[in-house]
């Protein structure tokens, strides 16, 4: 592989991919594609086009300017604006002109790596500078190398990429201030017969996939598995393959044709990769590894009785039974650069996971909070065309947001100044203060910056989208709608301390409200008999912890009838792979008298904590929507000695309800409470008789 110079101006800078780049410079497949110099099995031909050409592109097109004035229109969570947005920015790409200096590098280049420009076919694909969650999309373009003005073309819809509607509403809702820029990887479209995985199964065993063509047939792929402990091949299955795919050129949208064809009979039964193959392959692997001192996987092509690294990636654990891309991967590429650390503090670092992350001071908290407000109004500011502009300052685009979505809370931006001067441990109130964001509306997310935590409830997040999970067959419908569950707790969990993730109860008015008959099984019982809706749930924990990099989640188990259903549950999560940390807390969610009774049998060992429902608690004892003043007192002793007893046994206990209200507040014992949480934004008055009544129990 090649490298494209620096700037535009700048014509080839090496003859060879480095091992040594940068992912601010060539983006992280680039980087990972520099770990296989010197090994016998090659990455494919190819070339990078730098970010430097591409902030220059931006710049020198005078696109730059345009870009971010029709940015500035998006608004958090209105789909449409950020839709509007994409079509304007893909109209401007289109229209205008790839510097003639990056074309005439880019003939230089195919020169030097290809003898021959007929019927060869690339593909172009982002190489992420900024991280993964903001530029999801991993596609690619594909044309063929005899004209120039198809490597433009394609080069513009690979930069509308970045520009895209999901890319740009995932930005605006996740607040990224980030320089907006990208490098893209250049790689020969490969004719392989053979095609494959190799990854992880655990720490000690590696898998390979492979089967015949270009696309993955269902029931008929070989796996060969090797033990990293023993050092050698322990097993082989082989599937016999009849048809496969072969490519068969490039469409006038630069997408793949293909065609199926007969394998020859002599290799139908055969293993699709001969002994010599799986040991190439597998010591490659195990180089790359040691290289990168993380969990990946490769896709590898057969070529003429040659073998090539397709793609590799890094893996969030050892376990990828769920291929899954760890973003964090980005960051710690660029430690990896910049730091003077070893190799095993960096890893040390990142197997943090299972340690109580260190909560951050309260000046760092309140600088944080401050910079979500503060930091995002701005305006850029760019230089003549022609003036070498420091990348930093190209592209840096900011959020408007309007001082009248910004809610003016006195009493905690009293408490701040006044708290910031003591030593009490990050808090700000006597009780921490959590809002519920279970619909993302721009008030909400404005509001989030003032409290500790936030909660989102698995059943309004279902019926949003109108649908029951276990009812959605398509594999692809489901892998979509599980990122929507994660990017949602994504976007509540980036800026509090804490996030608690309740699981859907749906009950009959739920199933109503969907249009079904409650035929359904209902609550935990839908839980444990209906495995595909835990399942589900499950799979949007991992996919916000492993894609999005949530680190601060809690799970409740919701409604629980008895205390023996919560030992069941955490025995169903277990068996999906959501196992109780120090960095993943398990609740229970209170409301049902039965378990109020039973709440001297629950011990730290249970759960961390519990989630009073006062909305429930209230109907099931009362069978009234609201407490009356004479039932009010009752109510109020009844939710001080649960969260006594809680506190005595060092279960932290929460309160929620849409109902918290100064009356309450006052007969309640809030010292002993781990959260309050708002199922709507409290109003100044409430919040300043909290901060007041927790000055005084100190």
């Amino acid at each position: 592989m090649k490298l494209i110079g620096k700037r535009l101006k700048y014509i080839l800078e090496n003859s060879s991919l480095n091992s040594n780049l940068k992912v601010d410079h060539y983006g992280r497949e680039a980087v990972l594609a520099g770990y296989t110099i010197g090994l016998k099995v090659k990455h494919s031909k190819g070339f990078v086009i730098s970010s430097f050409a591409f902030d220059d592109y931006i710049l020198e097109s005078g696109l730059a300017g345009k870009i971010t004035k029709i940015l500035s229109t998006v608004r958090p969570l209105i789909k449409e604006s950020a839709r509007d947005a994409s079509e304007q920015i893909t109209n401007l790409i289109f229209s205008s002109e790839i510097p003639e200096t990056l074309l005439k590098e880019y003939e230089q280049v195919v020169g030097r790596l290809f003898s021959s420009l007929e019927n060869v076919a690339l593909k172009i694909r982002i190489s992420h500078v900024m991280p993964e969650y903001v530029v999801p999309n991993d596609n690619f373009e594909l044309f063929f190398l005899s004209s120039v003005n198809s490597f433009a073309t394609s080069l513009k819809r690979s930069i509308s990429e970045i520009f895209s509607t999901e890319a740009i509403e995932l930005r605006v809702n996740s607040y990224y201030k980030g320089v907006i820029t990208s490098a893209f990887l250049v790689q020969l479209v490969q004719k392989p017969e053979i095609s494959g995985r190799v990854f992880f199964e655990s720490r000690n065993s590696i898998a390979i996939e492979a089967y015949y063509g270009i696309t993955k047939p269902d029931n008929f792929v070989d796996t060969y598995r090797y033990d990293v402990s023993l050092n050698k091949i322990v097993e082989r299955n082989v599937y016999p393959q009849v048809f496969m795919d072969i490519f068969n050129g490039v469409d006038e949208k630069g997408r793949i044709k293909k065609s199926t064809v007969e394998v020859s009979k002599e290799w139908q039964s055969s293993q699709k990769l001969v002994d010599r193959f799986q040991t190439e392959i597998f010591s490659s692997f195990l180089e790359i590894h040691k290289k990168l001192h993380k969990p990946i996987c490769l896709d590898f092509l057969v070529c003429s009785g040659e073998i090539f690294i397709d793609k590799i990636e890094v893996m969030s654990s050892y376990d990828n039974k769920v291929q899954e891309v760890d973003t964090y991967v980005m960051s710690q590429l660029k430690m990896d650069e910049q730091s003077t650390t070893t190799v095993k503090d960096q890893k040390d670092q990142k197997d943090q996971n299972d340690q109580k992350e260190k909560e951050p001071s309260i000046s760092e908290l309140v600088e944080e909070i401050n910079a979500v407000v503060k930091g995002q109004k701005g305006q850029l500011e760019l230089s003549e065309v022609g003036v070498d502009i420091p990348r930093k300052e190209s592209l840096e685009i900011f959020l408007d947001i309007d001082d009248d979505e910004v809610p003016h809370n006195v009493a905690y931006r009293r408490s701040y100044s006044e708290v910031s001067e003591l030593e009490v441990k990050d808090r700000i109130f006597e009780t921490d203060l959590y809002l519920e964001l279970s619909r993302l509306t721009a008030s909400r997310i404005s509001a989030l910056r003032i409290f500790v935590g936030s909660l989102v409830d698995g059943t309004e997040l279902i019926l949003s989208h109108g649908v029951l999970p276990e009812e959605v067959s398509d594999v692809a419908e489901k892998t979509n709608l599980i990122d929507k569950f994660a990017l949602h707790i994504f976007t509540a969990s980036k800026s509090v301390k804490k996030c608690v993730y309740i699981i859907s109860d749906m009950g009959e008015s739920e199933f109503n409200l969907l249009g079904r008959d409650a035929v359904y099984s209902t609550g935990e019982e839908r839980l444990l008999r209906v495995p595909e809706s835990l399942e589900f749930e499950a799979s949007v924990i991992k996919r916000s912890r492993n894609v999005y990099n949530v680190r601060n989640i809690s799970i409740c188990i919701p409604s629980v009838r008895s205390i023996k259903s919560i030992s069941e549950i955490k025995r169903a999560l277990y068996s999906k792979g959501i196992r109780r940390s120090s960095n993943l807390e398990i609740f229970a969610e209170i409301s049902y008298p039965s378990v109020i009774f039973q709440l001297q049998q629950i011990n730290s060992e249970l759960v961390d904590g519990i989630v009073l429902n006062l909305n429930k608690m209230y109907a099931f004892y009362y069978n009234r929507p609201k407490p009356d003043r004479e039932d009010l007192d009752k109510f109020a002793d009844m939710i001080n000695d649960i969260s006594k007893l809680m506190f005595d046994k060092s279960i932290k206990c929460f309160i929620l309800g849409s109902d918290i209200d100064v009356e309450l507040v006052e007969l309640i014992d809030i010292s002993k409470l781990e959260a309050i949480v708002f199922a709507n934004i409290p109003n100044d008055g409430l919040l300043e008789r909290i901060w007041q009544k927790g000055r005084k129990v100190k």
